[in-house]
């Protein structure tokens, strides 16, 4: 019994021996700042995987949507394992996660670049008088945004930052174009200058005009009787009698007037003057 004991004690050894190096040996390669010494040259991501699965014991884990734009060209030596994963996806949208014995690969989130906006504002005025201009027209070339001077000749407009073109436009006034690069608030004040030089503008129109108004010739007819006996009479102008004949068969005469012929009853104030 004591020798076959002290022939199976060696061997059991061995095999004891053997696994604590197989475990060690594991542990410290699925260790994420385990050193490894690596060269490739234009591999693609396949074979990249394979190669550091071979070389860590961890497994890789992604989509076909994974995909690189560029093949993997590394010569490291004694580098940790994240820092080559770094190295090979540094101009990918590829991120990496240890997850226990995997390593997890995903497309990197795009992050939005949110534009910084910056306000203009100032006052408009006239060159020479300095009198605020209301109305101002303002303009921005880029963003095709506007807007116009409050009744104090104040105007404010909020733009996104880079290049910008005001330009500022009022009747009578020569057009103002600023261009520069915003960067932060800005006050910009604005003096007009005046501009005569307007063209002559000519209005033609083929209506027919109508309503005008024009003296004519009119006639009256008047009793005889009215004439004689019942007022006076007062006119500016001339009067004619016609057809006397008719008046003296029928009692009324026939007068052509020219201008304005007034009776009124005897006693009674005329309202010619």
């Amino acid at each position: 019994m004591n020798i076959i004991f002290q022939d199976r004690f060696p061997v059991r050894t061995i095999v004891l021996i053997g696994v604590a190096l197989l475990i060690t040996t594991q542990i410290y390669a699925q260790n994420a700042d385990a050193r490894l010494s690596l060269t490739l040259r234009n591999a693609t991501l396949k074979e990249f995987v394979k190669r550091i699965e071979n070389s860590t014991g961890y497994s890789f884990i992604y989509s076909e949507e994974i995909t690189i734009k560029h093949k993997i060209n590394l010569q490291v030596k004694d580098k940790p394992l994240r820092e080559i994963l770094d190295l090979a996806f540094k101009n990918e949208q590829i991120s990496y996660q240890f997850t226990g014995r995997h390593i997890l690969l995903q497309k990197k989130k795009e992050s939005k670049t949110v534009s910084r906006k910056f306000t203009i504002s100032g006052y408009v005025t006239d060159g020479t008088s300095s009198e605020t201009l209301i109305g101002t027209n303002i303009i921005e070339s880029h963003q095709n945004q506007g807007t116009t001077t409050n009744p104090y000749g104040f105007y404010s407009i909020t733009l996104p930052e880079g290049e910008t073109e005001l330009r500022f436009s009022y009747l009578g006034y020569a057009t103002e174009a600023h261009h520069f690069t915003l960067s932060q608030d800005t006050l910009l004040n604005i003096r007009m200058q005046g501009n005569t030089q307007l063209q002559e503008v000519v209005i033609v129109s083929d209506k027919t005009e109508t309503g005008t108004i024009a003296t004519q010739m009119g006639s009256i007819e008047i009793p005889m009787t009215q004439i004689k006996n019942n007022s006076e009479h007062t006119g500016r102008g001339r009067c004619n009698e016609s057809h006397p004949t008719d008046a003296r068969r029928t009692g009324w005469s026939r007068w052509i007037c020219r201008t304005v012929y007034t009776w009124w009853k005897p006693g009674s104030k005329s309202n010619l003057t």
